[in-house]
């Protein structure tokens, strides 16, 4: 019986052929000097994680079983499994991204677009097209998900008028306080300050470092250039030097901004 038991298990893990399973999201690690990680969740519940150390003869390859709860994945390392509270430090963990569970299993909350390992950040890709078979009359139906896109809301009472207080050192002396709301999507950035909102065009997005991401965008004809910083405390800053900045923003939430489906 326990023969059976350890075939019946290395089946579930490694029997499937690639054409068996698709990937359902990946987490990929940004520009660093560190190391490259990838996590990858198939729809057969279960999951890879690969990790090479740069500038060291060190790799990991991990294999595992994940199943969904609420709003997290729940990932059950089988294999070559690593050190998770090294991988999973709760020090770069400001929003509660993750949880470790006990030496093998560790909880990371499935809606977020982007997960911290080992310190590096790592960004979320999902994937939503699928192709379906009917077993009753072996036709096929592909469901085609249309537009399905994350949006970013970051909050804050306060924002640094840099241009209209005539420098940044000015600004942080006296912040303008009212309501800040910045909602970043795939194709814009809606800042609202007070009453007044402005939608920024975003033209490129380009990695900077491992903590600031750079979006060249458009308000009225004009260029300008949106920097996201992810600082070491944990909080966020959002600005558009030598015009406005906001700072010490401490929670992000992520909400899908548009579901629409088409079969045919």
């Amino acid at each position: 019986m326990k023969k059976a038991f350890i075939i019946i298990t290395s089946i579930f893990l490694f029997g499937f052929k690639p054409s068996d399973k698709k990937v359902i999201a990946s987490y990929i690690s940004a520009p660093n000097d560190i190391a490259h990680i990838k996590l990858t969740l198939f729809d057969n519940y279960t999951f890879k994680f690969k990790m090479e150390m740069l500038g060291f003869n060190s790799k990991i390859n991990s294999a595992g079983i994940w199943k969904e709860n609420g709003n997290t994945y729940r990932l059950a390392y089988k294999t070559e499994k690593p050190n998770l509270n090294s991988l999973f430090d709760e020090s770069y963990d400001a929003n509660n991204d993750f949880e470790v569970i006990d030496e093998n299993i560790v909880d990371i909350i499935s809606q977020k677009n982007e997960l911290w390992i080992l310190g590096i950040n790592c960004q979320k890709k999902e994937f939503t097209n699928s192709i379906k078979t009917n077993p009753i009359n072996n036709s096929t139906e592909k469901s085609i998900e249309i537009k399905q896109f994350k949006a970013i809301l970051y909050k804050a009472n306060q924002w640094l008028d840099v241009k209209g207080k005539g420098s940044l050192a000015a600004a942080m002396e006296n912040p303008t306080k009212e309501k800040v709301e910045i909602i970043q999507t795939e194709k814009n950035f809606k800042v609202t300050f007070g009453n007044s909102d402005y939608i920024y065009k975003i033209i490129s997005k380009r990695i900077f470092s491992e903590m600031i991401t750079l979006y060249d965008v458009t308000l009225n004809e004009v260029k300008y250039e949106i920097a996201i910083s992810k600082l070491p405390n944990g909080t966020v800053s959002v600005n558009i030097d030598g015009i406005w900045q906001v700072l010490d923003i401490k929670n992000s939430s992520i909400f899908i901004e548009e579901n629409t489906s088409n079969k045919y």
